[in-house]
């Protein structure tokens, strides 16, 4: 697959509903500073106390998240509520036909004046897919607003509750900002499959 792939009521309603509201209500999440972790998306609230703010840093370039699982080092690190909604990531994992999975993370974006866009980027560091071309990300929208997905090409992927968007991790793609809804949460995972059928 070279494309990218969206798919409307990607779970079971009895499975999404439940647990999507369950993951947008933990208290798991962490405040960070950026969307993508570079130095010019930092304004120094978080590593300076405030003292010392970099006034060009865009304002809209902060998040909440919550890793529940990455594999690094062939070690993987794994949250509570990974094992806590062990059906609902079983499902996934089968609906993905995911062989090995590097990462899976909650994003939470807050309500912005207008539809921003991020820096265009990769979720994960795409050298690691010469032994393995079928390397692809996979997120699913737990809430519906028009914020969304943009990738390079131009193409956008509106968040729709229970919308899934695939695409090989080589895609540069970046968020777009909601301004109907206070926040926006999306679950993100990058990982490998043996095969891919289009």
């Amino acid at each position: 697959m070279k494309s990218v792939k969206v798919i409307d009521e990607f779970l079971p309603r009895e499975i999404f509903i439940p647990h999507a509201n369950g993951l947008m209500q933990q208290s798991i999440y962490a405040p960070i500073n950026f969307t993508i972790d570079t130095e010019k998306e930092r304004d120094g609230s978080i590593v300076n106390f405030g003292e010392l703010l970099y006034p060009e840093a865009p304002k809209f370039n902060f998040q909440f998240q919550a890793v529940l699982y990455r594999h690094r080092n062939d070690k993987a690190v794994i949250s509570d509520v990974w094992f806590d909604l062990k059906l609902f990531f079983d499902e996934l994992k089968k609906k993905l036909q995911i062989n090995q999975l590097k990462v899976a993370r909650i994003n939470c974006n807050t309500v912005a004046d207008k539809q921003y866009e991020g820096e265009y980027h990769t979720d994960y560091d795409i050298s690691i897919q010469q032994d393995m071309p079928f390397f692809f990300t996979a997120i699913l929208y737990f809430n519906s607003n028009n914020g969304g997905t943009r990738f390079e090409n131009g193409q956008f992927v509106q968040s729709k509750a229970n919308r899934c968007v695939i695409f090989p991790t080589e895609m540069k793609h970046c968020t777009v900002w909601q301004t109907d809804a206070k926040m926006r949460f999306v679950l993100n995972l990058n990982y490998f499959v043996d095969n891919f059928d289009d």
